[in-house]
């Protein structure tokens, strides 16, 4: 009877196709089966932890196609998720911070009417309708405590809650008193996104700014300035700093035409704006539209040439305001605009302006020491100073700079190789959008318009929104190039890997700039490092490789620098879990690096999978999850909090109250975990602790003689910190003793709010004189509310460090039977691993034979109700273990250590150890020892 070891299951859940090859380190370490475990990079499995229930979206039908998160991270201790959903025809997101929903208003409740529908009084609330409100602290018509509705039918001092639809409050308990409504704080992108654009929007983070991009609509940029204020903006692609306007020239009398520009040079980041505008002229819009571009008649000589900008302020007519446009001139008072051909009807518009963006005369002499030109302008805020250029053969050439508002021209050279930035027109039409965004050396790239699927911009270095260029081009200019390699690669994504990594549709690049690895201009150098196709997946920086989904969604690769190959490593990391992904693609991922390096995926199917990655370790384990029954999970984000990773999901839950809800739900963190009851392993879990963290709230326990219905001596309790009604009769007051004893006093009558009679029902383990003042005591109750999320579906809980359940929620609630101080409560999570079968790899073979597993010795760590069955089925429950080497841990305590589980295995088994665990408490197997019998 040979006595097995597993000690590593870091390869974890392996591919049926590879049962036959023992020989594979993968299938030494892996196992057949599982499923809500985590691998270990260690090599030890543990159970994972549970989602906790956060918030809901705002539409109970929000899902993959109408909801997406976002991560904001700033720091790591300043981290944030926006939640984004379409509200009717728009979009709005809503911020979590520190696992819970961010508030911008909160109002006192002064009524609620028990009605269909519920109508609140909260006197000047200031809200509109279909806003997202959450409401505690009522009296009296306690059901709706710790609940979110969204309002409807609101009046300056009522409202009406639903929540999927109208409250029907009823037969709800009549108002008392008190309570507050908190509003959710919620930012609305402009109009031109829709919810139909989230699923497949990308987005890229700098400082305080997202950028998201799609090809449907201009660039936006998501500015935080606090917690509870940010603003949603298109994009501009020009100048930050204002150009200066008013221009107006001097001189001595002449015949020549001279022409100027000036820019501003901003104080604090240096950049310089477009050239500013001169005097406006009274126009004429000959024709807007047909075959041939608008026709300008200007009312005096405009003194402009082709290839100059003019400039239409918001007062033009809706097709030209607030647009600059080159002109070709057709006549001294006639020019038309460059690429307004086709945009409409013929419309005459007459009396506007148009503003030049030079500043000319036709009646000076040029410029000498002797006949000197002055040029002014207005002053502009935060300028350093300004520059000026003076028009050369039709070149704008620098001239001089100036700190003040004018300039004085004595004939300078004109410097042509160093001109005014030049204005493009980008990203300003459907079919312009880009579709990719990312940042490398300090330049925002964007990618990938429908128009021109190949092309890559890139801005100004250091200037991330500024896409001008000069005239030579300089090394910091904008750059524009397109990836041409054979077939069209429409670009995907970026990510700045120490090189410029771009993603596309059919292959990988890198962008090696010049000989110093410096994006220039003149020195971009793509090269193709990869011939995998990449989907809409955004790729992952794990350490110092990349993973990436291929197009199809089903494979999952990384891509890493090979110093001794022209072209990069592209591995697959699916071969050896196919099975995982047939029939089933990625649609979003993340990666969580602490405590454990899990990349946390979402399947089509609304699973969830995870990846147990550390490369240069060689780990790498596929895990299976689920929640819920039928409940389906379709976004995924990770941010910081408290030194760890923490896992945000987007998550449809079936059957809520007779509705589908969607919400935001977080994964629990497994750090402090030392008795049964410090876990959360139920998904969309709540919890409750009645222990009192109050020193100022004492409670005494008495021997009391006088309550008349108790004709016997008796015990009170009395004091501060709950106020007794008569509700609680059959719930407990818990007094713990300081050598951790404790005393559970049942209360059996209320006397007033502050004086009930109990009965101590474990009176025989008190030490000593039980009649003493406590501030180490919890309230316990029999009931476990909160749990309207979950309205209608079985749960199990854990209470006390004890295992109960099944129950069904109703009205918001549980009823428990025995009162318990310390409990947590949700949807159930089945916990199952199984190894894979064992064979002999030294001499005969075991895959043929009928191999029995008698007994199974486990080494685990801080694990409790772990089950073992050597059929998948047999699991007999939690009093068949022994413990090698210690006594029976107390209720509650984990174990660290051996475990010996004698089993009833059937003859002809596989061989495999089956292991489980759904009773919501943590598990870690560290090893696992079978007793196995071969047969013939």
């Amino acid at each position: 009877m040979p006595t097995l070891s597993y000690r590593s299951f870091a390869a974890g859940e392996i591919s049926p196709d590879m049962g036959g090859r023992a020989e594979q380190v993968k299938y030494q370490t892996g196992l057949s089966l599982c499923r809500n475990f985590v691998t270990r990079p260690e090599g030890s499995v543990e159970n994972r932890a549970g989602f906790g229930y956060v918030s809901p979206l705002y539409s109970v039908e929000n899902s993959a196609t109408t909801a997406r998160m976002l991560p904001f991270i700033y720091s790591d201790d300043q981290s944030y998720v926006l939640v984004l959903e379409g509200i009717g025809s728009g979009v709005k997101f809503y911020v979590i911070k520190d696992g819970a929903a961010l508030f911008d208003d909160s109002n006192a409740i002064t009524g609620i009417t028990a009605a269909n529908p519920a109508v609140m009084t909260a006197v000047a609330h200031g809200w509109t309708a279909n806003d997202m409100i959450y409401v505690s602290g009522v009296v009296g018509m306690t059901q709706v405590n710790t609940r979110w509705f969204r309002i409807s039918n609101t009046a300056a001092n009522t409202l009406r809650l639903n929540q999927g639809s109208a409250i029907d409050s009823s037969g709800f308990t009549a108002y008392t008193s008190g309570g507050t409504a908190q509003h959710l704080y919620q930012v609305a992108l402009p109009v031109a996104w829709s919810a139909s654009m989230l699923s497949s929007l990308r987005y890229r983070q700098s400082g305080d700014v997202i950028t998201l991009t799609h090809p449907d609509a201009p660039p936006l940029l998501i500015t935080r300035i606090a917690d509870t204020n940010w603003t949603a903006v298109a994009a501009t692609f020009n100048p930050t700093v204002d150009q200066p306007n008013g221009g107006g020239i001097t001189g001595t009398a002449g015949a020549a035409i001279v022409r100027y520009q000036v820019t501003t040079i901003d104080a604090t980041t240096l950049e310089e704006s477009f050239a500013g505008l001169q005097t406006a002229k009274a126009c004429q819009v000959d024709l807007l539209g047909g075959s041939v571009p608008y026709r300008i008649t200007t009312g005096a000589a405009h003194l402009w040439s082709t290839g100059q900008r003019v400039y239409f302020d918001a007062t033009a007519p809706s097709e030209v305001s607030s647009n600059s446009y080159v002109i070709t001139v057709t006549g001294a008072t006639t020019f038309t605009l460059d690429g307004t051909n086709d945009l409409g009807v013929a419309v005459a518009y007459l009396g506007e302006e148009v503003f030049g963006k030079s500043i000319a005369s036709n009646a000076l002499t040029a410029a000498t020491s002797a006949n000197p030109v002055t040029v002014t302008w207005t002053a502009v805020a935060n300028a350093l100073e300004y520059n000026i250029y003076k028009e050369l053969n039709g070149v704008f050439g620098y001239v001089g700079t100036a700190g003040g508002t004018s300039f004085i021209d004595l004939g300078y050279t004109v410097e042509t190789t160093n001109t005014a930035p030049i204005e493009q027109t980008l990203f300003a039409v459907a079919g312009d959008y880009p579709t990719a965004v990312g940042y490398y050396q300090q330049r925002l790239l964007l990618g990938g318009p429908d128009n021109d699927p190949e092309r890559i911009r890139a801005s100004r270095s250091g200037l991330f929104y500024n896409f001008t260029r000069s005239n030579p081009i300089q090394s910091d200019d904008a750059i524009s190039w397109i990836i041409a390699s054979g077939q069209v690669n429409g670009i995907r994504h970026f990510l700045d890997m120490g090189r410029l990594m771009v993603f596309t549709a059919g292959a990988i690049f890198s962008i090696e700039g010049d000989d110093a690895g410096t994006l220039t201009p003149t020195a971009i150098n793509p090269r193709l490092r990869a011939e995998q196709g990449v989907g809409d997946v955004e790729p992952l920086a794990v350490s110092d490789v990349v993973l990436f989904v291929q197009t199809s969604g089903r494979v999952v690769r990384e891509i890493a620098p090979d110093p001794g190959e022209q072209r990069y490593q592209s591995n697959d990391l699916t071969v050896f879990a196919r099975h995982l992904f047939k029939d089933y693609g990625i649609t979003r991922w993340t990666y969580a690096e602490e405590p454990t390096p899990i990349v946390w995926a979402v399947r089509s199917d609304g699973s969830m999978l995870g990846c147990t990655y550390l490369r240069k370790h060689e780990i790498l384990g596929w895990h299976r999850h689920d929640t819920g029954d039928g409940d389906t999970i379709f976004d995924l984000v990770t941010v910081p909090e408290n030194n760890e990773s923490a896992v945000y999901a987007l998550i449809k839950r079936l059957s809520i109250n007779g509705h589908t809800e969607s919400r935001v739900e977080r994964m629990a963190t497994r750090a402090g975990i030392t008795t049964a009851d410090d876990g959360r392993f139920f998904d969309s879990w709540a919890s409750y602790d009645g222990t009192n963290v109050d020193l100022g709230n004492n409670m005494t326990i008495a021997e009391d003689n006088t309550l008349v219905t108790f004709p016997y001596v008796t015990h009170t309790v009395s004091g501060s910190g709950i106020t007794f009604t008569a509700s609680m009769v059959g719930d407990a007051v818990v007094f713990t003793f300081p050598d951790g004893t404790t005393a559970t006093c049942v209360i059996t009558e209320v006397a007033s709010s502050s004086l009930v009679a109990v009965d101590v029902t474990d009176l025989g383990n008190v030490p000593g004189s039980l009649p003493g003042t406590f501030t180490t005591w919890a309230y316990a109750p029999r009931s476990f509310g909160g749990l309207w999320h979950l309205e209608g579906r079985t749960v199990y809980a854990v209470g006390d460090n004890t295992a109960i359940g099944p129950f069904t929620v109703s009205s918001g609630t549980v009823s428990l039977g025995d009162p318990y101080a310390r409990v947590t409560c949700g949807l159930r999570i089945e916990a199952d691993g199984a190894t894979l079968e064992p064979d002999n790899l030294q001499g005969e073979t075991w895959s043929d034979k009928t191999n029995t597993v008698s007994a199974v010795t486990v080494r685990v760590k801080d694990t409790d109700g772990l089950e073992i069955s050597a059929d998948g089925s047999a699991f007999q429950g939690q009093e068949t273990r022994f413990f090698q080497g210690n006594n029976k841990p107390a209720a509650g305590e984990l174990v660290t250590g051996k475990l010996r589980y004698a089993l009833s295995a059937k003859r002809g088994a596989t061989g495999q150890v089956y292991f489980r665990q759904y009773d919501g408490l943590p598990s870690t197997i560290l090893a696992l020892y079978p007793n196995m019998t071969i047969g013939s």
